[in-house]
Protein backbone atom coordinates (compact mmCIF):
# COMPACT_ATOMS: atom_id res chain seq x y z
CA UNK A 1 0.00 0.00 0.00
CA UNK A 2 0.99 3.39 -1.08
CA UNK A 3 -0.51 5.65 1.71
CA UNK A 4 -2.09 4.73 5.41
CA UNK A 5 -5.07 2.60 5.42
CA UNK A 6 -7.22 4.74 7.45
CA UNK A 7 -10.82 3.15 6.70
CA UNK A 8 -8.66 -0.42 7.54
CA UNK A 9 -7.65 1.23 10.75
CA UNK A 10 -10.64 2.21 11.70
CA UNK A 11 -12.40 -0.89 10.98
CA UNK A 12 -9.75 -2.25 12.98
CA UNK A 13 -10.73 0.09 16.34
CA UNK A 14 -14.40 -0.18 15.52
CA UNK A 15 -14.11 -3.98 15.73
CA UNK A 16 -11.69 -4.20 19.31
CA UNK A 17 -14.06 -1.21 20.91
CA UNK A 18 -17.11 -3.26 20.08
CA UNK A 19 -15.54 -6.55 21.19
CA UNK A 20 -14.41 -5.36 24.58
CA UNK A 21 -18.03 -3.76 25.22
CA UNK A 22 -19.17 -7.07 24.70
CA UNK A 23 -16.50 -8.41 27.41
CA UNK A 24 -16.39 -5.80 29.58
CA UNK A 25 -20.16 -4.63 29.59
CA UNK A 26 -22.37 -7.52 28.61
CA UNK A 27 -25.02 -6.13 29.91
CA UNK A 28 -24.85 -3.29 27.30
CA UNK A 29 -24.17 -5.80 24.59
CA UNK A 30 -27.41 -8.23 25.36
CA UNK A 31 -29.44 -5.02 26.15
CA UNK A 32 -29.15 -4.44 22.27
CA UNK A 33 -28.10 -7.45 20.68
CA UNK A 34 -31.19 -7.29 17.96
CA UNK A 35 -29.47 -4.29 16.32
CA UNK A 36 -25.94 -6.19 16.44
CA UNK A 37 -26.34 -10.17 16.45
CA UNK A 38 -27.57 -11.17 12.90
CA UNK A 39 -30.26 -13.94 13.31
CA UNK A 40 -31.47 -15.78 10.08
CA UNK A 41 -35.12 -16.24 11.58
CA UNK A 42 -35.33 -12.63 12.74
CA UNK A 43 -33.18 -10.73 11.04
CA UNK A 44 -32.88 -6.82 12.06
CA UNK A 45 -31.53 -4.50 9.32
CA UNK A 46 -28.56 -2.97 11.44
CA UNK A 47 -27.48 -6.11 12.02
CA UNK A 48 -26.92 -6.77 8.72
CA UNK A 49 -23.96 -4.45 9.25
CA UNK A 50 -22.95 -4.24 12.62
CA UNK A 51 -22.26 -8.03 13.62
CA UNK A 52 -19.48 -7.63 11.77
CA UNK A 53 -18.02 -5.23 14.42
CA UNK A 54 -18.56 -8.31 17.42
CA UNK A 55 -16.56 -10.90 17.34
CA UNK A 56 -17.71 -14.65 19.69
CA UNK A 57 -13.59 -14.84 21.08
CA UNK A 58 -10.50 -13.96 21.19
CA UNK A 59 -9.27 -16.35 18.98
CA UNK A 60 -11.54 -14.82 16.50
CA UNK A 61 -11.29 -11.63 16.84
CA UNK A 62 -7.54 -11.58 16.53
CA UNK A 63 -7.78 -14.16 13.44
CA UNK A 64 -9.81 -11.40 11.72
CA UNK A 65 -8.07 -8.38 12.39
CA UNK A 66 -4.47 -10.24 10.91
CA UNK A 67 -6.84 -11.15 8.11
CA UNK A 68 -7.84 -7.55 7.52
CA UNK A 69 -4.23 -6.46 7.87
CA UNK A 70 -2.69 -8.25 5.20
CA UNK A 71 -5.91 -7.71 2.94
CA UNK A 72 -7.36 -4.56 3.24
CA UNK A 73 -4.52 -1.98 3.33
CA UNK A 74 -3.87 -2.72 -0.70
CA UNK A 75 -7.47 -3.04 -1.43
CA UNK A 76 -7.81 0.37 0.36
CA UNK A 77 -4.92 1.98 -1.25
CA UNK A 78 -6.82 0.94 -4.73
CA UNK A 79 -10.12 1.47 -4.38
CA UNK A 80 -9.67 4.53 -1.82
CA UNK A 81 -10.78 5.34 1.66
CA UNK A 82 -15.21 5.24 0.61
CA UNK A 83 -15.17 2.41 -1.82
CA UNK A 84 -13.21 0.24 0.47
CA UNK A 85 -15.58 0.75 3.09
CA UNK A 86 -18.64 0.18 0.61
CA UNK A 87 -17.12 -2.59 -0.73
CA UNK A 88 -16.22 -4.22 3.00
CA UNK A 89 -20.04 -3.50 4.07
CA UNK A 90 -21.55 -5.01 1.07
CA UNK A 91 -19.73 -7.68 1.24
CA UNK A 92 -20.76 -8.67 5.18
CA UNK A 93 -24.55 -7.99 3.40
CA UNK A 94 -23.93 -10.23 1.13
CA UNK A 95 -22.23 -12.78 3.32
CA UNK A 96 -25.31 -12.43 6.20
CA UNK A 97 -27.91 -12.51 3.39
CA UNK A 98 -26.05 -16.25 1.87
CA UNK A 99 -25.77 -17.75 5.30
CA UNK A 100 -29.29 -16.78 6.37
CA UNK A 101 -30.70 -18.47 3.43
CA UNK A 102 -28.55 -21.71 3.64
CA UNK A 103 -29.40 -22.05 7.67
CA UNK A 104 -32.86 -21.12 6.48
CA UNK A 105 -33.20 -24.01 3.61
CA UNK A 106 -31.00 -26.75 5.29
CA UNK A 107 -30.90 -26.07 9.02
CA UNK A 108 -34.05 -24.41 10.04
CA UNK A 109 -33.67 -26.19 13.52
CA UNK A 110 -30.13 -23.70 14.34
CA UNK A 111 -32.11 -20.05 12.15
CA UNK A 112 -32.49 -18.80 15.74
CA UNK A 113 -28.48 -18.07 16.12
CA UNK A 114 -27.01 -15.70 15.80
CA UNK A 115 -24.21 -14.54 13.99
CA UNK A 116 -21.55 -12.52 14.79
CA UNK A 117 -17.67 -11.57 12.88
CA UNK A 118 -16.19 -9.60 10.64
CA UNK A 119 -15.88 -13.53 8.96
CA UNK A 120 -18.09 -12.59 5.72
CA UNK A 121 -17.23 -9.54 5.18
CA UNK A 122 -13.16 -10.40 4.92
CA UNK A 123 -14.07 -13.63 2.71
CA UNK A 124 -15.75 -10.55 0.58
CA UNK A 125 -12.64 -8.76 0.49
CA UNK A 126 -10.70 -12.10 -0.18
CA UNK A 127 -12.78 -12.63 -3.21
CA UNK A 128 -12.35 -9.13 -4.44
CA UNK A 129 -8.37 -9.47 -3.49
CA UNK A 130 -7.92 -12.51 -5.95
CA UNK A 131 -9.92 -10.82 -8.66
CA UNK A 132 -8.25 -7.15 -8.43
CA UNK A 133 -4.77 -8.56 -7.25
CA UNK A 134 -4.71 -11.50 -9.31
CA UNK A 135 -1.15 -11.37 -9.88
CA UNK A 136 -0.05 -11.01 -6.27
CA UNK A 137 1.88 -13.67 -4.05
CA UNK A 138 1.52 -14.59 -0.19
CA UNK A 139 4.28 -15.47 1.91
CA UNK A 140 2.05 -18.60 4.49
CA UNK A 141 3.98 -20.24 7.55
CA UNK A 142 3.35 -23.77 7.98
CA UNK A 143 3.90 -26.45 10.55
CA UNK A 144 4.23 -29.92 9.70
CA UNK A 145 3.83 -32.18 13.29
CA UNK A 146 4.18 -36.16 12.38
CA UNK A 147 4.59 -37.45 16.60
CA UNK A 148 4.33 -41.51 15.08
CA UNK A 149 7.08 -40.62 12.67
CA UNK A 150 9.41 -38.53 14.61
CA UNK A 151 8.73 -35.59 11.63
CA UNK A 152 8.61 -32.08 12.49
CA UNK A 153 8.83 -29.09 10.22
CA UNK A 154 8.25 -25.81 9.97
CA UNK A 155 9.07 -22.92 7.15
CA UNK A 156 7.13 -20.63 5.17
CA UNK A 157 6.28 -20.84 1.18
CA UNK A 158 5.39 -18.05 -1.29
CA UNK A 159 2.19 -19.19 -2.79
CA UNK A 160 0.00 -17.36 -5.59
CA UNK A 161 -2.72 -15.16 -3.66
CA UNK A 162 -5.42 -16.81 -5.75
CA UNK A 163 -4.12 -20.44 -5.04
CA UNK A 164 -4.14 -19.67 -1.01
CA UNK A 165 -7.73 -18.35 -1.45
CA UNK A 166 -9.05 -20.93 -4.13
CA UNK A 167 -7.70 -23.44 -1.37
CA UNK A 168 -9.57 -21.39 1.60
CA UNK A 169 -12.47 -21.53 -0.57
CA UNK A 170 -12.55 -25.18 -0.80
CA UNK A 171 -12.37 -25.74 2.76
CA UNK A 172 -15.29 -23.66 3.48
CA UNK A 173 -17.40 -25.45 0.94
CA UNK A 174 -16.09 -28.71 2.79
CA UNK A 175 -17.59 -26.89 5.97
CA UNK A 176 -20.64 -26.19 5.06
CA UNK A 177 -21.68 -29.68 3.19
CA UNK A 178 -20.40 -31.15 6.61
CA UNK A 179 -22.67 -28.56 8.28
CA UNK A 180 -25.53 -30.02 5.99
CA UNK A 181 -25.07 -33.63 7.80
CA UNK A 182 -25.35 -32.34 11.03
CA UNK A 183 -21.76 -31.64 12.37
CA UNK A 184 -22.66 -28.06 13.54
CA UNK A 185 -19.00 -26.61 14.45
CA UNK A 186 -20.53 -22.90 15.30
CA UNK A 187 -19.23 -21.26 12.40
CA UNK A 188 -21.02 -19.73 9.93
CA UNK A 189 -19.58 -20.89 6.80
CA UNK A 190 -22.20 -19.98 4.64
CA UNK A 191 -21.12 -16.41 4.83
CA UNK A 192 -17.72 -16.79 3.96
CA UNK A 193 -19.12 -18.82 0.49
CA UNK A 194 -21.21 -15.42 0.36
Amino acid sequence: ARRFPWATSAIAVACVAAFLVQRFAPALFWANSGAFLFVPRAPSPSSLLLNAYFHGGWLHLVSNLVTLAVFAPVLEDRLGARRFLATYHLANVAANLVQGALVLVFLPAQAGYGVLGASGALAGLLGFFAVRMYFAKLRVAYWTFLPLQAFTRAGAVTVPATFAIGMWFLLQLVLVLLQREGAGLGIACGSHLG
